[in-house]
């Protein structure tokens, strides 16, 4: 009785290891840049004044990438070894035919932060087994705010 549930748990494991391959997916991050993907897309960066920040993010168009499976608000880890500190999954809200998606933090998450826009289609054509992402670093959105000047 023991060597038939021995081989019940083992052809189980063998059936999980063989699966494997089939229930992974490989992320590429994608080197073309916004008009090479003819992505149309803006995004404000709002300071507002109490060490925290609003990012709006409208997309018009997803260019070569639609459709999108997901637009992701993504923090890098400190630690460089390339695992996140947050990654989250954005909620859109629709006007005049374009998604916005917001996010609201301190500074500090915003200026690290990046916006991912993943897709498992180039061009049309769906990949297999793997999924696409074009980064979108805030950092070069964020600006200091002025400092106000002091009273007479």
């Amino acid at each position: 009785m023991k060597l038939n549930q021995k081989a019940k748990g083992f052809f189980a494991l063998g059936l999980l290891l063989a699966s494997g391959p089939l229930l992974w997916a490989l992320g590429y991050e994608l080197g073309e840049t916004k008009e090479q993907l003819k992505l149309k897309y803006t995004m404000e960066v709002y300071d507002c004044g109490t060490g925290r920040s609003t990012i709006t993010f409208t997309l018009a168009d997803a260019g070569r990438i639609a459709p999108l499976t997901s637009v992701d608000w993504h923090i890098p880890g400190q630690d460089k070894t390339g695992y996140s500190d947050l990654s989250l999954k954005l909620a859109p809200h629709e006007a005049e035919g374009k998604k916005i998606y917001t996010v609201h933090g301190l500074n500090e998450w915003i200026g690290r932060g990046e916006i991912h826009l993943k897709s498992s289609t180039m061009d049309g054509k769906r990949g297999n087994r793997e999924w696409f992402y074009h980064r979108v670093k805030v950092a070069g959105y964020l600006k200091k705010k002025d400092k106000p000047s002091p009273a007479p």
